[in-house]
C-alpha cells in the first residue's frame, strides 16, 4: 500500500515551501464529491481568494482520453498510408513485370 499523508499535513509541508509572505495570501484546498459513483476529487490554488490553478480529476480523466484518441489516429493514418504506398508500390512492380 502507498503511503498517503493526511490533507492537514500535506498542505503544510505545502505550505512550508512558501516564503512567509505569501503564507498568508495563498491557499491550497481538496474538495472531495463523496456522492460520485467515483468518488472524484478537485484541488485548487488561490491567491488572495482568487483560483489560479484548478486540478480535476474529471477534466484530467477526459484529457487524457482526447490525447489518447488523437495519438490513436494518428497512428492509424500513418498505418493507413503506409498501406496504400506498399500497395501502390506492388501494382507499380506487377504492371512493370
Amino acid at each position: 500500500m502507498l503511503y498517503s499523508p493526511k490533507w492537514s499535513k500535506a498542505k503544510k509541508r505545502l505550505s512550508d515551501f512558501l516564503c512567509e509572505t505569501l503564507r498568508s495570501r495563498v491557499d491550497f484546498q481538496v474538495i472531495n464529491y463523496r456522492k460520485a459513483h467515483d468518488q472524484l476529487d478537485r484541488a485548487i490554488i488561490t491567491v488572495d481568494n482568487v483560483e489560479i490553478l484548478s486540478m480535476c480529476t474529471i477534466t484530467a480523466a477526459r484529457e487524457e482520453f482526447y490525447r489518447e484518441s488523437d495519438i490513436r489516429d494518428q497512428s492509424n493514418r500513418m498505418t493507413l498510408a503506409v498501406k496504400k504506398t506498399a500497395i501502390k508500390h506492388c501494382f507499380i512492380k506487377h504492371i512493370k513485370k
